[in-house]
């Protein structure tokens, strides 16, 4: 409420950027935004996405920071080598391919996340076998 009340008294804060963030849904999407086929593209804004920071989690006592996945990393970059099962299940038909690629190769993983995501990711797989070469 304090934000609102900020944004809402500073005649020269008032923008149509902040009334857009303030009046958004704070329910959870129960999705991956990044495959959801868009009506409109993302408006661009001057804050870069700052609500997208990324920030340690604490558990126990200790941050963390969150994991990254290589695997991921190669999907992304040798993506359009994929069989066109796996590049159809990164990427539906209808959404634009970067947006999925971006937030799989940056995603951060919990230490359990991590753990749990290593069992499915192609990427992982192709990283295991290239190494038994």
């Amino acid at each position: 409420m304090t934000a609102i009340r900020y944004v809402e008294s500073k005649p020269s804060v008032r923008s149509a950027v902040y009334q857009r963030f303030h009046h958004a849904s704070l329910d959870p999407p129960g999705c991956d935004l990044s495959r959801v086929r868009l009506k409109a593209l993302p408006a661009d804004d001057e804050y870069c996405g700052t609500a997208s920071i990324r920030f340690p989690y604490v558990r126990a006592g200790q941050a963390d920071t969150g994991r990254l996945c290589r695997g991921c990393e190669y999907v992304s970059r040798h993506f359009d080598a994929l069989p066109e099962r796996v590049q159809l299940r990164i990427a539906p038909p209808g959404i634009d391919q970067t947006m999925p690629l971006r937030a799989m190769a940056t995603r951060l993983r919990s230490r359990d996340g991590f753990v749990k995501h290593l069992s499915s990711c192609y990427g992982i797989k192709c990283l295991l076998a290239e190494s038994k070469l």
